[in-house]
């Protein structure tokens, strides 16, 4: 299962269909991180721009990892809670669709 969920996180799996919002907050902010980077690459030395680029590739590989990790855990919360939901529920007097 974590293959197909991690298939999913990629978008390789097709399911949204949808493409990135251009008038979003997070496309905004992408663009703003972009340009910052080009102004700060500008101004370094070939050494400090070398230096740069391993930071930021690793900080974005670390950060891809996170983030597929917090969507695997999300994904089985809301299947934890998906399963309680639709667990028999026929001894509890207190839910309101009980017997």
């Amino acid at each position: 299962m974590r293959k197909t969920i991690e298939a999913m996180y990629y978008d390789n799996l097709s399911i949204s269909g949808r493409s990135l919002n251009k008038n979003g907050e997070y496309y905004k902010t992408e663009r703003e991180v972009c340009d910052a980077a080009v102004k700060l690459e500008e101004t370094l030395t070939p050494q400090q721009k070398a230096l740069w680029q391993e930071y930021t590739t690793l900080s974005m590989k670390a950060n891809d990892l996170g983030c597929r990790d917090n969507f695997i855990l999300g994904f089985r919360t809301a299947t934890c809670l998906l399963v309680e939901a639709l667990a028999d529920t026929s001894d509890d007097e207190s839910f309101p669709i009980a017997g």
